[in-house]
């Protein structure tokens, strides 16, 4: 019976995402697989994705990833500690001007206020925001609509400072970029195919297994993602095929989907205020650190962007990878922010708790 719902569930979400990418709508594999699964969560009792399917997932996200990333891109590492600590710091302002706003106008104790506004996953602050005290329903709710609201409205604010040209100008669009033009132009036989594509999914399971083995938030995207990239740099001649990318969109829609509940809609008017200081807020930070990185290191506006921009490791990378951004530089950033918000923030939370 489950496979027959997840077989269901699948099919209703390729079809949304393969109609929106038709409808030309930005990443529309992502988007419409989210929508669909949305409602057919909500229409009907056949809606199932497992959860583990989402591991899937995060080892092909690394694989597509580690396979594009070149000696090119590792050499520039360095440029990023900077950028890096930045970010970090401007996330933890942000969490706290948003926090203090939904306390005061939102009405929510500030303790759920300020996990429901951390720039982390879903379930692991609604798993930490539990052991602080803090309302883990609400948390979550809060959390999931942020990501809803990026994954489905930010390609359009993408595509809108791209075709518009509302970003500073220090900096063309379509310079550091990564390595994407070598790798798009050379085109390996079906044999050298075959044989890069074995030692990329070789590779990804072995690094994916280990980081995932040992509780590392997103471990199967980045260790998949590491070795990948550690084999690509040193031996080169990796493959992993672009086409997957719709295969992974779809399946990553489909999971967030499917977490939207009934129960999630009935919430949604207690929580309007602070969902619209959440969302409003979340654009006017991607949009303000955006031009900060990018005035400060000269990288891509658009990349900026998406290195401020608090969605998941997975799904952003594949935004990224959709608008051909430096995706090495953005993974690099989420990871970091990822690391910082799980090991650092909840700490760091309870002592804004009694403002």
């Amino acid at each position: 019976m489950l496979g027959l719902q997840l077989g269901i569930t699948l099919l209703v979400a390729a079809c949304g995402g393969l109609v929106a990418r038709r409808m030309k709508i930005p990443t529309g594999a992502l988007t419409g697989a989210i929508l669909a699964a949305a409602a057919l969560k909500l229409m009907t009792p056949f809606a199932y994705f497992p959860r583990n399917m989402r591991i899937l997932t995060q080892f092909c996200s690394g694989m597509l990833i580690g396979s594009r990333i070149t000696r090119k891109d590792f050499r520039q590492i360095h440029r990023l500690a900077f950028p890096i600590f930045i970010l970090l710091v401007s996330m933890m302002l942000m969490n706290l001007t948003f926090a203090l706003s939904i306390h005061y106008f939102g009405g929510l104790d500030m303790t759920t206020a300020l996990f429901a506004s951390a720039p982390g996953g879903m379930s692991d602050m609604a798993i930490i925001a539990q052991d602080y005290g803090a309302d883990p329903v609400y948390v979550s709710f809060i959390q999931l609509i942020r990501v809803v609201f990026i994954l489905s409205c930010f390609p359009t604010l993408y595509q809108l400072v791209s075709k518009k040209q509302l970003y500073p100008k220090c900096l063309n669009r379509f310079c550091a970029r990564g390595d994407l033009t070598q790798q798009q132009i050379s085109h390996p036989s079906t044999q050298e195919r075959w044989t890069g594509l074995f030692r990329t999914v070789l590779a990804g399971l072995l690094g994916g297994s280990l980081f995932y083995s040992l509780g590392i938030a997103s471990g199967a995207l980045i260790g998949a993602l590491t070795f990948c990239a550690l084999l690509n740099c040193w031996h080169g001649k990796l493959f992993f095929p672009r086409k997957m990318r719709l295969a992974i969109q779809i399946f990553t829609g489909t999971y967030i989907g499917v977490q939207i509940t009934a129960k999630a809609i009935a919430i949604l008017p207690s929580l309007l205020v602070p969902f619209v200081i959440i969302l409003l807020g979340t654009v006017l930070f991607a949009y303000g650190i955006g031009i900060l990185l990018c005035r400060l290191f000269h990288f891509d506006f658009l990349t900026c962007m998406m290195m401020g921009t608090p969605g998941g490791l997975n799904e952003m990378s594949l935004i990224a990878d959709e608008f051909h951004c430096d995706v090495p530089k953005i993974v690099t950033l989420h990871t970091a922010r990822i690391i910082c918000v799980i090991s650092i923030f909840p700490r760091l939370l309870p002592l804004f708790s009694h403002l």
